[in-house]
């Protein structure tokens, strides 16, 4: 496959075997949400956020306060030269602040459903069948997020498109929620880009589980997402990336850190291929 790069051949191919050899039964996927399940087209949004952020479904003093929060944090959580602990204590600033945002500005259950009802997110061909025979053989599927927003509009995003089924583990930001759908509180702690990882994961249900899964395939978009493997336990595992951009420039640092990079934007064909010779 054109697409598809391969770090070390050796090296993934003896992965591979030993994930193969343990089968279904051994197995579970964890995955970052936008931008590797959902593509980038020129008529997609990347995320929901940036979707909220260009309508007009909150007042504009909402944008205003928020995108005066861009500009403070999202240098420094892309700038190298910050130290990680530096970066952390910003982005749990950062994220608090926009939540407790959404709460001051009445966000409800409602705008979500208009804003998933526009269509505008669109996951990667092959992603409905891979996320289908997961379910069908009982796989688990951890879906580690940083949104914001939570996972209330991640899960409304995957019924949308009849793909939340019960093997699916959602880990993201959480609100307390009224009568009326409408958000009236953030419950910490947040989950933003440096701490989204298996230290996160509270659930019993999720930890029960994979509790005696120890083999992983990890899919991530950016280089951070490889950190989402911290606080499990595993005996083999395959970083799968999804290199959406500036190709040139990231390649070889991505092959540094996956085993498998994707690249173009292309559809979720290997993962999806790889599942099937589980059978």
């Amino acid at each position: 496959m054109e697409n598809v790069i391969i770090s070390n051949p050796n090296n993934f191919n003896q992965i591979k075997a030993e994930i193969l050899k343990k089968g279904i039964n051994d197995l579970f996927l964890i995955t970052d949400f936008g931008k590797t399940l959902t593509q980038i087209t020129p008529k997609a949004k990347s995320s929901i956020e940036s979707i909220l952020r260009s309508q007009k479904y909150l007042p504009k003093e909402f944008n205003k306060q928020e995108n005066a929060l861009l500009k403070i944090y999202y240098p420094i959580e892309t700038n190298p030269n910050i130290p990680l602990n530096e970066k952390i204590k910003s982005m749990k600033k950062w994220w608090e602040k926009s939540s407790n945002l959404l709460v001051k500005f009445k966000f409800n259950k409602q705008i979500l459903n208009q804003i998933i009802n526009l269509d505008k997110i669109k996951f990667r061909l092959k992603v409905p069948e891979t996320l289908k025979f997961l379910n069908k053989n009982k796989i688990p599927l951890i879906i580690l997020s940083a949104n914001y927003l939570g996972s209330e509009s991640l899960n409304k995003c995957l019924r949308f498109k009849n793909i939340l089924f019960p093997n699916i583990h959602m880990i993201s930001n959480e609100y307390e929620w009224d009568e009326n759908g409408t958000a009236i509180k953030y419950i910490k702690p947040s989950i933003h880009p440096f701490n989204k990882n298996g230290t996160s994961i509270k659930k019993e249900s999720t930890l029960k589980a994979i509790k005696n899964r120890k083999n992983i395939i990890l899919l991530g978009d950016s280089l951070d997402d490889v950190k989402m493997i911290k606080g499990f336990k595993y005996k083999n595992l395959l970083k799968i990336g999804f290199l959406n951009s500036n190709i040139e420039t990231n390649l070889e640092e991505y092959k540094k850190h996956f085993d498998i990079i994707i690249i173009n934007n292309s559809s979720m064909d290997f993962v999806y291929n790889l599942l099937k010779e589980l059978k």
